[in-house]
Order: structure tokens, then sequence, then C-alpha cells
């Protein structure tokens, strides 16, 4: 399976369950892995024939934007859900990292959906 990769992309959003965590924004590091079949892009050259990631990464910052999720689960399970309203999609990988998440650890959760 043909994949589009989505690293390191800094948001920022409230997230945590502590009440010192649901007044201000965090950054979180978000990674997508994309599976989708590029075989006919590959070819064409055509933007119609894969996915935007430019707008997919547009997305993810509205998301991040907008939410006030208790939990990095919720975030990547909403973001999963985004990735896989696309047509041409069949499946995605999503990393949260949250480097504030613990006081002497950096938290990550990765979340694999398949349609």
């Amino acid at each position: 399976m043909d994949k589009i990769f989505i690293t390191g992309l800094p948001l920022s959003t409230v997230i945590g369950t502590r009440p010192e965590e649901r007044d201000l924004q965090q950054k979180i590091i978000l990674d997508l892995e994309i599976d989708i079949d590029l075989e006919k892009a590959a070819g064409s050259d055509d933007l119609f024939d894969t996915i935007d990631y430019s707008e997919i990464e547009e997305k993810m910052v509205k998301l991040a934007e907008e939410s006030h999720f208790y939990l990095i689960e919720a975030f990547a399970g909403k973001a999963a859900d985004i990735i896989l309203s696309y047509e041409k999609t069949t499946g995605c990988t999503v990393t949260i990292t949250k480097p504030n998440a613990s006081h002497r650890a950096t938290v990550k959760v990765v979340l694999r959906r398949e349609k």
C-alpha cells in the first residue's frame, strides 16, 4: 500500500484532564500516515488523483483550534475520522505527541484505523 506522511505538525489546542490544562492552549505534535493508492497520481501528475495534503493540514489546524478534548486519544480519533472521510484513503495511523503531558516524560498516542 502506498502512503502519504505528514509529520511534525505542531498544533496548539486546549487538551488535558487537569484543571490547569483547561484554561490554556498546549502544544501537541501530529504525525499522519495515510494509506492511499498512488499509482494513478504517480502516472498522471494530477492532484485530482490523490489527496491534497495541504488541505488535510489545514483541517488538522482547524480541529486543534476548535477542539477542547480532554484526551489526546479522542483528538487522534477525530483526526482519523477526518482522514477516512476522503474517498481515496483506505486507512491511517495518527500519532499525537504531547510534550508536557507529564512532569517527567513526553506522552505519545498512536491510533490505527481502516475503512
